[in-house]
């Protein structure tokens, strides 16, 4: 009976030794794999695309094209819906006009009966239009200064063309033919506005 204990002994200090010498076992730790994540990329330019031009008011276009016509300062200077520019002959000789647009074609009217007063209308291309002339006689002038003027309203568009003479002589372009160029302008791009019934001339 000892000697059975003594052999159990033996034997199970034998494999606590084993099992004390026996190397440590790593653990490997696996990492997840990653999702992919899909990063938005830039679309490429469509050649065809079109680009949307900026907005430009067809009346500031209307006075360009027509100062080049007369050969005038085609830098238009616009303010409070009215555009102008100026032809300038020689010193003391030279003729502006202004194109206003109004909200509607009686204030158009109303601006244009305000500037002609008295003077009788006549046709232009089929709008009410009025011609006129103005002396003024200094004291210390033997000419005098001399304003003409051409007004025309179309629409809601009121144009008021006018010359200056320094010495009453006219050497500039006349406002008729300063009209006539803002006429031919819009008509050729389309722009005059349409004559209401009953308030074009005939």
């Amino acid at each position: 009976m000892m000697i059975r204990s003594l052999i159990f002994a033996v034997i199970t200090s034998l494999v606590i030794a084993a099992c004390a010498n026996a190397p440590a076992t790593t653990v490997i730790t696996v990492p997840a794999p990653h999702t992919a994540v899909a990063l938005p990329t830039a679309s490429a330019p469509n050649p065809g695309a079109a680009v949307a031009p900026l907005a430009v008011d067809t009346e500031y276009l209307t006075m360009q094209k027509a100062a080049q016509i007369m050969s005038c300062n085609a830098d238009i200077i616009t303010a409070n819906d009215t555009y102008s520019f100026i032809c300038i002959a020689a010193d003391g000789h030279s003729t502006d006009v202004q194109l206003s647009r109004y909200a509607i074609p009686a204030e158009a009217r109303a601006a244009f009966d305000a500037a002609r007063g008295a003077t009788a209308t006549q046709c232009f291309h089929n709008y009410l239009a009025a011609e006129w002339q103005n002396d003024e006689q200094p004291a210390d002038t033997a000419q005098p200064l001399r304003h003409r003027f051409y007004a025309w309203q179309a629409g809601t568009w009121y144009v008021k063309a006018h010359a200056f003479d320094i010495d009453g002589q006219p050497a500039t372009v006349s406002p008729a033919e300063l009209s006539e160029a803002i006429y031919q302008s819009a008509d050729y791009n389309g722009f005059l506005p349409a004559i209401e019934e009953g308030g074009g001339c005939q």
